[in-house]
C-alpha cells in the first residue's frame, strides 16, 4: 500500500529543489516547510561559498552505508560561524547583503548564462527577489 504524500516545488528549479511530506497538507503548510528548509540550505550554501579552499575536509573511504578505510586527503580547519539569516517572514532590511554578494558572484561566473538554463533562472529569480534588474 502506498502512502499519501504532499509535494511542493517551484517551477523552473531543478529536480530535488522541492520537498515532500507524509499525508495531505495544505499549500500554506508546505510553503512554510519549504521556506524553512530553504533557510537552512541558504545558510549551508553561504558557508560553503564563503569558505577558503583549506577550510574543506576531504577524505576517501570504501563503502556507501558504512565507511571503512578512511584516508584524510585534506584535514580542513575548524568551522567558521555561518552568516546569520533572518527567520522566514522577519524584517529583512540589510539582511539580504550576503545574497547581493552571491548575485554579483553568479553574474561574474555566468556573464552569459543562456547556455545554462537553470543558472539563468536562478540568477533572474534571485535578482527579482532582491528588487534588482535581471
Amino acid at each position: 500500500m502506498s502512502e499519501r504524500m504532499t509535494g511542493i516545488t517551484l517551477p523552473g528549479l531543478p529536480p530535488g529543489a522541492g520537498l515532500a511530506d507524509y499525508g495531505r497538507k495544505s499549500p500554506q503548510e508546505m510553503i512554510t516547510q519549504l521556506r524553512a528548509h530553504a533557510t537552512v540550505e541558504a545558510r549551508n550554501a553561504l558557508a560553503i561559498l564563503a569558505a577558503a579552499e583549506e577550510d574543506f575536509r576531504v577524505e576517501t573511504y570504501t563503502g556507501v552505508h558504512v565507511r571503512r578505510d578512511r584516508q584524510v586527503l585534506q584535514p580542513g580547519r575548524d568551522p567558521q560561524p555561518a552568516p546569520e539569516l533572518p527567520e522566514p517572514g522577519a524584517d529583512v532590511q540589510g539582511a539580504m547583503a550576503p545574497f547581493r554578494v552571491l548575485l554579483a558572484d553568479l553574474r561574474r561566473a555566468y556573464p552569459d548564462p543562456a547556455p545554462f538554463d537553470v543558472s539563468a533562472t536562478v540568477i533572474d529569480r534571485l535578482a527579482a527577489a532582491l528588487g534588482e534588474q535581471p
